[in-house]
């Protein structure tokens, strides 16, 4: 039996989650049984069971600001116990929902996005202003250390700081409990020139344009990679999603005309091109599959952020994700930005 297990907020999963059930079904046969459970909430028996299996689709409701509630902590040391052959995964399960694992991987030599911690050293709007301005970015992210679906997450531009914009990182800092993640707002893109040629984009193409790379892990092998760009941003859309990606892998073809769609989410997706602030949120994103291997650079980052996860080894299923960044030479560099 597959017990797939949610929270009461989707408790039967996500939209993409109908075909992981399909897909259980043709591997497994029809014959098998599957149960959606709440994770606060299993059956009673469900370990006395025979070969049941359970599968982890969301846990939302188990954070709080500082990370993963007591209730939680407790449920995923049950699980562990339960089924050993998945306690590495249920422990890092543990490990992410604090995103201080980004820092983590930093001191272990994995490139990740610049990230800076506000809690304890960032109390204010304008402590965070001057933080953005020693560090020279003139466009930041501003999100909770421990936040999902991309909620909370706001945009911030130096040049456009107002005192609207200082109160909703004011009530952002409150409402995180003054734990959140300052990064960059990367700007890695080429800039098209009409006869075609490229040339090193000055920040007005940016990730919002074309997205993150997904990196799928199992047995610590990259099994699948995905190129996932946001969608319905406005005058975003007016960019082909590819066409950066495409230089990246070496002349791959444009299928923005052709590609499936799953949700959104992950730290390209923030904010709208017309606003210096917005905590608005993607509904779907185009996703392109990517040719493997992966190029040199890009698969070298992904590899250098799943050899440094806890138990590495011993880690069954988990997924890097990537964002590119240009260097002053114009070489394209890969940064982790998330690890789910």
């Amino acid at each position: 039996a597959i017990l797939l297990i949610a929270s009461k907020d989707e408790p039967y999963g996500i939209r993409d989650d109908a075909g992981l059930q399909l897909a259980f079904q043709r591997a497994l046969g029809t014959e098998l049984s599957l149960r959606w459970c709440l994770w606060d909430d299993m059956p009673h028996n469900w370990r006395e069971e025979q070969q049941s299996l359970p599968v982890i689709r969301s846990l939302w409701e188990g954070r709080n600001a500082h990370g993963a509630t007591a209730e939680l902590r407790k449920f995923l040391q049950s699980l562990a116990i339960a089924v050993p052959q998945l306690a590495a995964d249920y422990e890092l399960i543990l490990w992410i929902v604090h995103k201080r694992y980004l820092l983590q991987l930093a001191r272990l030599g994995v490139p990740i996005v610049p990230t800076v911690l506000t809690r304890g050293e960032i109390k204010n709007a304008g402590d965070l202003k001057r933080e953005m301005e020693k560090l020279g970015w003139v466009e930041a992210v501003l999100k909770p250390a421990c936040g999902t679906r991309c909620e909370g997450v706001l945009r911030l531009s130096i040049a456009e700081w107002s005192l609207r914009i200082a109160m909703e990182v004011a009530k952002l800092l409150r409402d995180s409990e003054g734990d959140c993640l300052l990064q960059p707002l990367l700007a890695p893109c080429r800039q098209r020139q009409a006869n075609g040629s490229s040339q090193p984009g000055d920040g007005s193409v940016n990730i919002e344009h074309w997205g993150e790379v997904c990196v799928l892990f199992i047995n610590g092998k990259i099994v699948h990679a995905v190129h996932k760009t946001p969608s319905k941003w406005g005058w975003h859309r007016a960019h082909c999603p590819c066409s950066f990606l495409g230089e990246a892998l070496a002349g791959a073809e444009c299928e923005c005309d052709s590609l499936g769609s799953t949700r959104g989410g992950g730290s390209g997706n923030i904010g709208s091109g017309t606003s210096s602030s917005a905590t608005a949120k993607p509904d779907v994103a185009p996703v392109q599959q990517l040719p493997l291997p992966l190029p040199g650079t890009m698969e070298a980052a992904a590899m250098a952020a799943a050899t440094a996860l806890p138990r590495a080894d011993e880690l069954m299923l988990f997924r890097v994700d990537l964002l590119p960044r240009f260097s002053a030479s114009g070489r394209i560099e890969w940064l982790v930005s998330e690890v789910e």
